[in-house]
């Protein structure tokens, strides 16, 4: 079963990491999900109603996670 997240930062430590953030908006897109699957984190991002995935980043590298909350 794959865990769903709402924030990750990725780097050696949180002060210098690049965070990423779902509903953070760039170019047009959004990123719409964090998954982590198999010791990956896949970030994707949705544009006119379609998902796709963005960028995939090992489990070792993540410094930082925040699940996301199911209401």
């Amino acid at each position: 079963m794959a865990d769903s997240f709402r924030k990750i930062g990725i780097g050696d430590d949180m002060k210098d990491g690049l965070f990423y953030v779902v509903g953070t908006k760039f170019r047009g897109s959004v990123i719409s999900n964090i998954i982590l699957n198999g010791g990956w984190y896949t970030i994707y991002i949705k544009k006119d109603d379609v998902e796709q995935e963005w960028k995939s980043v090992k489990e070792t590298v993540v410094t930082f996670k925040e699940y996301a909350l199911n209401e």
